[in-house]
């Protein structure tokens, strides 16, 4: 919209006003402007009353559907709707994303807090296995320590109980398979209650020899001699080698005299110390 003067009286008015209101004359759709001198004439005019300027009616005419209309002839405009469609769509984005963000925050730190967890679970775990690894590894050796001392003791002893027990006790001990052979050693050197006796007899029977020589060469106050065994036999296998062995025989013999005169000794002991053949027949004697 601009304000021209109006072709017909001069009068400042509206180029948008339907008629000047002070002439009557109709302006909107009925002017046109000079294209030399940008005067407003009617489009009725063909030459320009200021510069005279040929006019073409259909070049300038003023289109009075323009929105530049008066005030009082103006129909009211709707404001356009404002796209609330749009503004919901923007903002449900907006908490989608922001949703996301936050689950994959919450997402990392509980996967961080498993990995710190799992961590300290297997420090705990390996110092654990650790702490029982010392702990047996003590007990293994404290054990090894009971198994030498017992087997030491056994090996010095060098008897049939003892070796049984070291055994019993130790079933899988350090010193077992030794065990056993000295067990089967101790068996094989073992001596029967029938080669006790036997070997009593033979003993005994050299006794009797003995007294006989013994009788002839005492003092004359001498009435008798009576020979014994004063404690139990100490009997013993010797092996040669693997298959050849001879007994030896440890005994105290008892010599009980009896004289005319009660003021000498009456009682004597003696070492009796005697080789035997796996036969049972003296090899050797002290006596």
């Amino acid at each position: 919209m601009a304000i021209i003067n109006c072709p017909e009286c001069s009068s400042r008015i509206s180029s948008q006003a339907y008629t000047c209101p002070n002439c009557n004359k109709q302006i909107r759709g009925h002017i046109q402007q000079c294209p030399n001198c940008k005067e407003w004439v009617f489009t009725d005019t063909d030459i320009c009353p200021t510069c005279n300027n040929a006019l073409e009616h259909s070049s300038m005419v003023h289109n009075p559907t323009e929105k530049t209309l008066p005030l009082h002839h103006r129909r009211p405009q709707r404001k356009p709707k404002k796209n609330r469609k749009g503004c919901y769509i923007a903002l449900f984005s907006i908490l989608t994303v922001f949703l996301i963000i936050c689950i994959a925050f919450l997402g990392l730190t509980k996967y961080r807090e498993n990995k710190l967890l799992e961590k300290k679970t297997l420090q705990e775990e390996l110092a654990r296995r650790i702490a029982e690894g010392v702990k047996a590894n003590e007990a293994r050796f404290k054990q090894m320590q009971m198994d030498s001392t017992m087997w030491a003791k056994t090996f010095s002893s060098k008897t049939i109980a003892a070796t049984e027990e070291y055994i019993k006790t130790y079933p899988e001990g350090i010193f077992i398979n030794e065990a056993y052979m000295l067990l089967e050693e101790l068996n094989r050197r073992k001596v029967s209650g029938f080669e006790l006796n036997q070997i009593r007899n033979v003993v005994e029977t050299k006794l009797s020899e003995v007294k006989k020589k013994q009788i002839k060469k005492l003092e004359k106050d001498v009435l008798g001699l009576h020979l014994e065994i004063k404690d139990e036999l100490n009997v013993t296998k010797k092996y040669i080698n693997r298959d050849s062995f001879i007994y030896v025989v440890k005994a105290t013999i008892l010599s009980t005299i009896n004289r005319t005169d009660p003021n000498k000794p009456n009682k004597e002991t003696s070492k009796l110390e005697i080789l035997l053949d796996s036969n049972r027949k003296i090899i050797e004697s002290n006596i």
